[in-house]
């Protein structure tokens, strides 16, 4: 029983007054982007056969559990993910994106296919353990992305947001546990 508890203790956040911590990864609980202030609603691992492959947080303005609202929001928003295995490489992070839009999305994906196109050139280069890739929705500009703090470009429009987002909190999502997680539930 006591290992039990320490394990559980060992997966369960850090609570701080101005961090998070999961695994061994910390989402400050605010953070500042294009003139807004986000608080972080949710952060997660998805996991594979207990790997951890990645953290991932989601920003909002103001907390909200609501897939479809947080979707459909035309607000500032922001992903933060943090590559925590070297089984995670930048060829299988864009394929397994890719897979999960076509799998949703089936003949409609040629609907995303240039913006899809775009997200993976942003993308950079190789991806270690400890690479970061923030995804920041500013209204106007559209999605910007960001590579281990340097500005990569953006994605115009709300469109690929919009599906970025369903692929964390949507329907048919990388995992059901990372989704409640992100949802703060």
């Amino acid at each position: 029983m006591k290992i039990f508890l320490a394990a559980l203790l060992f997966f369960l956040p850090t609570i701080s007054p101005d961090k998070v911590t999961v695994g061994d990864i910390s989402f400050s609980r605010k953070i500042s982007t294009a003139g807004h202030l986000l608080e972080l609603n949710g952060a997660g691992i998805r996991n594979l056969w207990f790997l951890d492959l990645f953290a991932v947080g989601l920003y909002l303005e103001k907390p909200n559990t609501q897939p479809e609202e947080i979707i459909h929001c035309e607000c500032p928003q922001a992903l933060r993910i943090v590559i925590m295995s070297s089984l995670v490489t930048l060829e299988k992070f864009k394929e397994g994106i890719h897979d999960i839009l076509r799998k949703r999305l089936k003949e409609d994906i040629v609907l995303i296919e240039k913006d899809l196109a775009l997200f993976k050139s942003l993308l950079g280069g190789e991806l270690k353990v400890g690479s970061e890739i923030y995804a920041v929705y500013a209204p106007v500009d559209g999605l910007k992305i960001f590579r281990d703090g340097k500005y990569m470009g953006v994605i115009p429009g709300d469109t690929f947001k919009k599906e970025t987002l369903r692929l964390w909190v949507g329907e048919l999502c990388v995992s059901d546990d990372l989704r409640d997680e992100l949802l703060g539930r």
